[in-house]
């Protein structure tokens, strides 16, 4: 394995280019926060008399600290998380029907709950039919696998077995009903992952070597995940492995003290800085952490209360009124009670895994504050002037879930302004038009999840030119900085290549970027929604709205 990954010799410090090994999230947290990805770097061997020399890689991570003390985090991700993948050959075929043996419950996979034997029943079907495919093909060894979040079943049963090494076949369903499919093999022996490394077993011997029913309390030490195609060589040397939620952090935790040198050069001062504009979003331009100051006491503002004002909103959001409070107050946040809801089947029982650090703090206020620019904070009577001037009419959040989060967060910073009427104000050719601006997060995670890069490089090929679009104004997020894979190939390297791949693609043709990848990254775990890596709330989501309205309306 190389250090640099990818790199070579005239490879300068893009984490694209290098394509690391290894994936290493790091972060600060001091007086100010800053967080990002190690890089891998070659140490020049030491000399060692009649000895052979050798090179040691290390991860490096430079930040330019104030001083103080701060807490250091370094979290295992990814290894060759740039893997790619091609769900076209994750091939299926229908099994025929067969009423003499399967039932119609069977093809639906439900029973009636009020029946408990109708369980028994059906999971009599489902192991008759594993058994049936186990004898047929000569597999000595299949197991089950039950995902905490399997969505998409095809998908993710095909990459459950692309990444178990030895796997030959998988079929749906598994065998007991909670099994979302089973997996097959030639010999236990070739399982490897599912050797018990303590003590040299094959875990669940009392299933006939089909897996035990994963419990939601023993997520995630209990589930190990790789890539590999078996085809060749070259592939299955390109698996892709993402490290379980508990490895053990290298320091975590560690305090340093940083102490102020004598001939350290003043900082800058905010109002000495440029307006920043969107070519600061770019990757390699942007430049920033997020600076602490004193939390604003009674006399600035209200005390803090969750804003129970917005509609179908589970996590917790201080209340912010443009109009009646000053616009720092906006970046408030109790982080003790951000992302501590669930929404899904499991999440309780899987949150008792979670990992949080010290950056859950009661009264926390930071904000994002490049090196070279400033973004500023907009009350209602700026943003109102903005849409006067624009003759906006609508400013539309669009995506899925994560397009949710930003609406509500919009939400709050539009609650007191009013939108134009449609038409109001001349064009250029003097007739009435509207003004609508959109804000899309394009969906990321699902094009993360199913589309390869040569499939993403073809969707982005298809979006229109608005460069000349006298009636939108497009915008589109940045996918985050994930620390988890909550769906398959939904991870940080690929987060970050998409990304990029979007603005070379959409940028040209009038779209313009907000970065969210690099404010995420401090946050990516701690404030997660259901602790889940990727659905990140609170402080970074104010950055992204803070800077879509410094860029629609400075």
């Amino acid at each position: 394995m190389k250090c640099g990954g990818g790199a070579t010799a005239s490879t300068n410090s893009n984490w694209t280019e290098y394509q690391p090994p290894l994936t290493m999230w790091v972060r600060a947290n001091g007086p100010e926060i800053f967080a990002g990805t190690a890089l891998p770097h070659l140490l020049l061997p030491k000399a060692r008399p009649n000895k052979q020399q050798q090179h040691r890689c290390t991860w490096r991570f430079n930040f330019k600290a104030v001083p103080g003390e701060y807490s250091l985090h370094v979290k295992l991700l990814t290894f060759n998380g740039f893997a790619n993948f091609d769900n076209e050959k994750c091939q299926k075929e229908q099994v025929p029907k067969d009423p003499s043996r399967r039932s119609e419950m069977f093809d639906v996979q439900n029973y009636n709950r009020s029946h408990p034997e109708e369980l028994e029943t059906l999971e009599k079907m489902n192991e008759g039919f594993v058994n049936e495919f186990a004898l047929e093909k000569n597999f000595s060894h299949h197991r089950g696998l039950e995902g905490f979040k399997l969505y998409d079943k095809f998908d993710g049963c095909c990459e459950a077995c692309a990444r178990a090494r030895g796997c030959k076949m998988w079929t749906m369903p598994g065998a007991n009903h909670y099994d979302e499919c089973e997996l097959y093999f030639d010999n236990v022996e070739d399982d490897l992952d599912f050797l018990d490394k303590d003590n040299g077993q094959y875990l669940g011997r009392e299933r006939n070597y089909s897996y035990k029913a994963q419990m939601l309390e023993e997520f995630p030490t209990v589930r190990m995940r790789r890539l590999g195609a078996t085809t060749t060589k070259k592939q299955r040397d390109r698996r892709l492995a993402v490290a379980s939620n508990e490895l053990e952090r290298f320091g975590s935790g560690k305090s340093i003290q940083i102490v102020e040198k004598g001939d350290s050069k003043p900082s800058v001062k905010n109002e000495e800085m440029r307006q920043c504009n969107l070519q600061d979003e770019r990757f390699g331009v942007s430049d920033g952490r997020w600076v602490r100051y004193p939390f604003p006491d009674e006399s600035i503002c209200p005390p803090m209360r969750k804003d129970d004002d917005i509609p179908g909103f589970r996590e917790f959001m201080p209340f912010f009124n443009g109009t009646s409070m000053p616009a720092i107050c906006w970046h408030r946040d109790d982080l003790t009670q951000v992302a501590t809801t669930c929404a899904e089947t499991g999440c309780s029982a899987a949150s008792q895994h979670k990992w949080v650090s010290n950056m859950r703090e009661t009264n926390f206020y930071a904000k994002w504050e490049p090196y070279n620019c400033v973004y500023q904070d907009l009350g209602d009577a700026e943003i109102q002037d903005c849409i006067n001037r624009k003759n906006i009419v609508e400013i539309e959040a669009r995506g899925l879930s994560i397009s949710t989060i930003l609406k509500n967060f919009l939400h709050q910073k539009l609650r007191n302004v009013n939108m134009t009427d449609a038409g109001a104000g001349p064009s250029t050719d003097g007739e009435k038009v509207k003004k609508s601006v959109r804000l899309d997060t394009l969906k990321i995670p699902h094009l993360l999840w199913h589309n390869s890069i040569e499939k993403h490089q073809a969707e982005l090929d298809k979006f229109a030119n608005v460069t000349d679009d006298p009636n939108v104004e497009h915008y589109f997020v940045t996918g985050f900085y994930y620390s988890s894979e909550r769906e398959p190939h939904v991870q940080v390297d690929r987060s970050l290549l998409f990304s990029q791949m979007e603005y070379d693609a959409l940028v040209p043709k009038g779209y313009k970027m907000i970065n969210g990848f690099d404010v995420t990254a401090a946050f990516t775990y701690d404030t997660a929604g259901q602790f889940d890596g990727m659905h990140i709330v609170g402080p970074p989501i104010r950055s992204i709205v803070t800077k879509f309205f410094h860029h629609l309306c400075l």
